[in-house]
């Protein structure tokens, strides 16, 4: 029983195929783009010539599904990180967003976005592009901050508990926690039933069921929906959309890479300069670049720490772009750097 690959016999008369398909091919095959009308190459995504046979929803629950099944983790920078919540976010007319993503050299960006962006060149198009990382971010704070009172989580499910389970609910609700705010969130598709993305905040309904069995509970039915309101409104930033909270930052945080590479490229260059006794105008000479730009990039080295390390962590405020800071003429005193730029 089971499928196989068909034989074959090479020109050197090596046979290969004959056997029944193994794991790694069966993602394969799972995972291949084409099926969606897309075509994968050097980190880019084309639109194929081809028509789909399989529609954009399908296509990111099978991914999501198999990134949940996945054993292990890879770290690589090349490996793509999963959309967890792929094919469960829609937008304010209830038209889902899909699980999308763009390559800057080796860096992957992901991204929520509606149908009408997917292959679109320009956001002119119309339509949403969220960041992923922000999206995915701030639902799973608010779900750590929900399994952190499981005994109301369990009130608002409707779920009614043995007394004597309850200790055992408590600590697999912390041990859930600990997995939703580690790097392998692959347990947050399964708490989550579907993300409504409005202008003005997000509503996440949870999956009554998936919740109860990751808190050890398989007897007992939800009896009632439980949902989440997140207040964050949506605000433009280049072609995406930010999630901004009432005090003018991230709703979750989400390293700009653009960012921490200009900060760390500002500490390099004046520790070049300084070990060498160089001015600006011969570093810019010895790397063959303008000078202006040297000068702007270097007295970024003297950004306040609070700074750096908002900006390290995600934590700097949505306006604050690379642009901004290359453009910013920035104050000596580091308390008059952080009302300039919002900390």
């Amino acid at each position: 029983g089971g499928v196989g690959a068909p034989q074959r016999t090479l020109s050197t008369g090596s046979v290969i195929g004959g056997k029944l398909f193994s794991r790694g091919q069966i993602y394969r095959i799972l995972s291949n783009p084409v099926y969606i009308g897309e075509i994968h190459h050097g980190g880019k995504v084309y639109r194929g010539r081809h028509e789909p046979i399989i529609d954009r929803e399908l296509w990111d629950s099978v991914q999501a599904r198999l990134a949940d099944n996945r054993q292990g983790e890879q770290c690589a920078a090349t490996i793509a990180s999963p959309s967890v919540l792929a094919g469960k976010v829609f937008d304010e007319a209830g038209q889902p967003l899909v699980a999308s993503h763009a390559c800057k050299g080796k860096v992957r960006y992901r991204y929520y976005v509606s149908k009408a962006l997917q292959h679109a060149a320009r956001a002119e198009t119309g339509g949403w592009r969220i960041p992923a990382a922000e999206l995915e971010g701030v639902v799973s704070e608010r779900l750590c901050d929900a399994f952190t009172r499981p005994l109301e989580l369990l009130d608002r499910l409707g779920a009614s508990v043995d007394p004597a389970c309850l200790p055992t609910v408590v600590s697999r609700a912390s041990e859930v926690a600990k997995t939703v705010r580690s790097t392998r969130r692959g347990v947050v598709g399964k708490l989550v039933h579907r993300v409504d993305v409005r202008r003005t905040g997000l509503t996440v309904a949870l999956d009554g069921r998936g919740v109860l069995k990751q808190l050890g509970i398989d007897d007992v039915e939800p009896t009632q929906t439980c949902t989440i309101d997140i207040e964050a409104s949506l605000s433009r930033s280049g072609r995406a959309l930010k999630l901004i909270q009432s005090d003018g930052k991230a709703a979750a945080a989400a390293v700009d890479q653009t960012l921490v590479e200009l900060v760390v490229r500002s500490r390099a260059w004046l520790e070049e300069m300084t070990s060498a006794s160089m001015s600006m105008a011969e570093l810019a000479r010895a790397k063959g670049i303008n000078p202006s730009f040297v000068s702007r990039t270097v007295r970024l080295a003297f950004l306040s720490p609070k700074i750096v390390s908002a900006i390290l962590s995600g934590r700097q405020p949505a306006n604050l772009t690379a642009q901004v800071l290359r453009t910013t003429e920035l104050p000596v005193r580091w308390s008059d750097q952080h009302e300039l730029l919002g900390l």
